[in-house]
């Protein structure tokens, strides 16, 4: 029997304060995974919570209820395990998915909150050997526990008291010229940046070292800069280099052709105009916003592991060119079209990156290009993934380049230290 190693990455964002009733769907198995084994991890999780004081909800009823609403069990979204959920009355849902990427098997597995809908745990398990996982697993399942029941201590005014400090900041809305655009709040924090795990053999070199990276909470755009939003700002519409016409034109479609240097005069204007604090994003918290913040589920492009449901590329797209904003799935914060449609700036200097942890990383120094992240309606899905990167001159104009907007905010005086 070969032995198992296994490198844990845990994330926890437990909110229970009771012992609770979880329903735990089947660990869905990849391409490649053993059914066997997705069904032992999910055996595991089931006599690890009972250990911890949890009614574990019968299979039998969670396959009843997946059944009479019509859903496929291992092809469960989100929103199809809280309807669920919510029919079997479970307080929370536990769920995963086991893939093969190159000879590892990764296990990405989370709990969400039926009442609320929020992804409350999150963490990956990447094996490299299979057999005898099952203590690693166990112990990982029973800290989980160890948490809920350090939560369900604590005195019920300190715990409405933390809830409301961790209650995430509302989307903000700005009028300029009677356009009217969103800006989705960011909570910061940590993250592995590059070509982790999902990304598969489809990640280039230049994804690499992965790394940890912090950044601070800001706010982005819910959809990429309008040309509606730019002829509101700028008072014209782009006319240099071909303009809007022939690959996409109308006020809900991404404004293209602006190059870099174009953005930041757009940004000015608008600071003017609204007092406030715009700029594009930097790198890190571009990907940071794209992989769904610290609601991640880890998937392989914005949203969606399937790239259809999240993307405008090549393969659906190329002979009309760009489409209107928010036309397909967002992410998991609620963004769209940060796969495909148009590549967008950063404000980084594109450059190598560094195998060291960092925090609010600006790229380099200097340089010949900027850094534009996400992919476009003119290239294929590999380039829409999440850790993609691309570059350009930060005056080239092209039909496949735009833009999206953060809102800087303030930060506390008494800021932690990472």
């Amino acid at each position: 029997m070969k032995k198992f190693v296994i490198l844990l990455t845990v994330i926890f964002m437990c909110l229970i304060v009771k012992a609770q009733t979880i329903a735990i769907f089947d660990f869905n198995a990849g391409n490649g995974v053993p059914r066997e084994f997705a069904d032992s991890v999910t055996n595991v999780f089931k006599t690890s919570f009972q250990i911890q004081d949890c009614v574990i909800l019968d299979t039998a009823e969670v396959y009843k209820a997946i059944e009479e609403l019509g859903f496929d069990k291992y092809g469960m979204k989100k929103q199809q395990r809280i309807e669920v959920g919510k029919a079997i009355n479970a307080n929370r849902v536990i769920y995963g998915n086991i893939n093969l990427v190159e000879d590892s098997f990764v296990v990405l597995a989370g709990s969400v909150n039926v009442q609320t809908a929020e992804t409350e745990t999150m963490f990956k398990a990447t094996i490299t050997e299979i057999a005898g996982s099952a203590k690693v697993i166990s112990d990982l399942a029973q800290r989980i526990a160890a948490k809920i029941e350090v939560i369900a201590a604590e005195e019920p005014q300190q715990m409405e008291e933390e809830k409301e400090k961790e209650k995430p900041m509302s989307p903000k809305s700005f009028t300029v010229n009677d356009v009217t655009f969103e800006m989705i709040y960011v909570e910061g924090g940590a993250f592995q940046m590059g070509g982790t795990s999902e990304q598969g053999k489809e990640a280039y070199d230049a994804e690499k070292p992965v790394h940890k990276v912090v950044v601070d909470d800001f706010y982005i755009g819910k959809f990429e800069v309008t040309q509606g939003l730019w002829k509101a700002v700028m008072g014209s519409e782009i006319t240099d280099s071909g303009g809007w016409r022939g690959y996409g034109y109308g006020d809900n479609f991404p404004a293209y052709r602006v190059s870099w240097k174009d953005c930041q005069a757009f940004v000015k204007k608008l600071n003017e105009l609204t007092g406030e604090n715009f700029r594009l994003p930097y790198e890190a918290e571009w990907e940071y916003a794209a992989r769904g913040g610290n609601k991640s589920e880890g998937h392989k492009y914005s949203g969606s592991d399937v790239v259809n449901d999240v993307a405008w590329y090549t393969s659906n797209t190329y002979d009309s060119g760009t489409q209107p904003v928010g036309t397909k799935t967002p992410n998991e914060l609620g963004i769209y079209d940060m796969s495909g449609n148009v590549w967008e700036w950063c404000m980084d200097w594109y450059g190598d990156y560094e195998d060291k942890a960092i925090k609010n990383p600006k790229g380099k120094a200097s340089g010949n290009n900027k850094v534009l992240r996400g992919g476009s309606w003119s290239r294929g899905s590999k380039l829409c993934r999440i850790a993609s990167r691309g570059y350009n001159l930060p005056d080239a104009r092209f039909s496949y380049n735009g833009f999206r907007l953060v809102l800087v905010v303030e930060q506390p005086v008494d800021e932690k230290a990472e």
